[in-house]
């Protein structure tokens, strides 16, 4: 593939890195009919975003419909809701933000599309010589997408996933990237968004 092929391949994509970049907040939340819009204060990205494009949220593909001031509005469909923990987004809530991966940027973590597969929950934080490992629940039927050693998503963050069971996996966690996420906020209970890995799942429906 040429580089110029590489470079529209990518722009007709809304790609991620997993790699988070801004904190916002909830600042308002908002049912108009039947849509749901959300309102995110993220004060450092406005002069670089603009109406129509897309946004992660907690991993979530979003759109932008609205900017005013330092904050973003973004749309969400009632799959979304269903799909993700955006349903128990409340006021001023920490979320994860990152934008696509532009055309000459560094792809620093994993492919990440900002489709969520399934929500999970967290089982145990632990602290282990200054990182901490959190291990996390998820519905048994995705196991076969989940492997020693192997990207996944957590709330937007890319991550390397191992002690994997039928239904459960840890992390660990550096500080830097405790203290630049939502994951400093987290508790045992809590709820986060996975995505598992695209290439992951084109083999196993390869396989199928």
């Amino acid at each position: 593939m040429s580089f110029w092929c590489q470079q529209n391949f990518i722009k007709s994509l809304d790609m991620f890195t997993g790699i988070i970049r801004f904190l916002g907040s909830v600042q308002e939340i908002r049912k108009i009919g039947n849509k749901n819009f959300i309102t995110i204060f993220i004060p450092s990205i406005k002069s670089i975003i603009k109406i129509g494009d897309s946004v992660a949220c907690n991993g979530i593909c979003l759109t932008i419909v609205k900017i005013k001031d330092k904050s973003i509005t973004v749309e969400i469909s009632e799959e979304t809701s269903l799909k993700t923990d955006v349903r128990h987004w409340i006021r001023a809530e920490l979320i994860n933000i990152e934008l696509p991966m532009g055309v000459n940027d560094r792809f620093d973590g994993h492919f990440v599309q900002g489709h969520i597969d399934c929500i999970g929950k967290i089982v145990s934080i632990k602290k282990q010589k200054g990182n901490y490992l959190f291990t996390f629940s998820f519905p048994p039927k995705y196991h076969n997408l989940v492997v020693e050693n192997g990207s996944i998503a957590i709330n937007g963050i890319s991550m390397t996933s191992f002690d994997v069971k039928r239904n459960m996996f840890t992390v660990s966690i550096i500080e830097h990237t405790i203290e630049n996420t939502n994951l400093k906020c987290k508790k045992v209970g809590n709820l986060v968004n996975l995505e598992f890995d695209i290439i992951g799942k084109y083999i196993v429906r390869c396989l199928n």
